[in-house]
């Protein structure tokens, strides 16, 4: 099967996505709160809630939610990416995956301790177990797209500048939403 792989439009793709990637990541956990009734505000790169979450499963609920959401429009980007023969819309799933084992290096070097870290003693477990697992899968996930781009004619050069650009491009709007837009349009 010939895969049609053009850069500007991987890129295009993958900066608008990359712009929404921490709204929709959020957006996980304001469902998750307001289903258990909680009220929350939302924020850029958080949710504040001001009472205390119930009990451990409605935590680990509500903190799996942002992930979840992310990798379920990874999934819809991979079956929609087969289902059109275009691989242009592989690039969110490629962003997601990227930027995630970005964030679960983040925690396990202990600069931050996001999401992950927190479902990891909700589980009882270390707080750099679901961050390692997290970044195992992130990197596993990459090098399987990079085989994939192997079905396509294109040469090695333009493959790399493919998956390359689609990561850079992402990570500048993700970056990009964080410093600039994401303070201005939800403080």
């Amino acid at each position: 099967m010939v895969w049609n792989i053009k850069l500007e439009d991987a890129v295009v793709l993958s900066f608008f996505f990359g712009l929404f990637m921490g709204p929709l990541h959020e957006t996980g956990h304001y469902l998750a709160y307001t289903l258990f009734g909680y009220p929350v505000t939302f924020h850029y790169d958080s949710i504040e809630c001001p009472i205390p979450i119930a009990n451990s499963t409605q935590a680990f609920i509500i903190i799996a939610a942002g992930w979840s959401i992310l990798y379920f429009a990874a999934l819809v980007s991979l079956l929609y990416t087969f289902k059109s023969k275009a691989f242009v819309y592989f690039s969110p799933a490629i962003l997601i995956c990227g930027v995630d084992a970005f964030d679960s290096a983040i925690d396990l070097i202990g600069l931050e301790h996001g999401d992950k870290y927190s479902l990891s003693t909700i589980l009882g477990l270390s707080g750099s177990s679901i961050p390692l697992l997290t970044l195992t899968l992130g990197i596993i996930f990459l090098y399987l797209s990079f085989q994939f781009l192997n079905k396509s004619d294109e040469s090695d050069k333009n493959k790399m500048t493919w998956l390359l650009g689609t990561l850079v491009a992402g990570g500048m709007a993700v970056a990009l939403w964080l410093l600039v837009i994401g303070p201005i349009v939800l403080p």
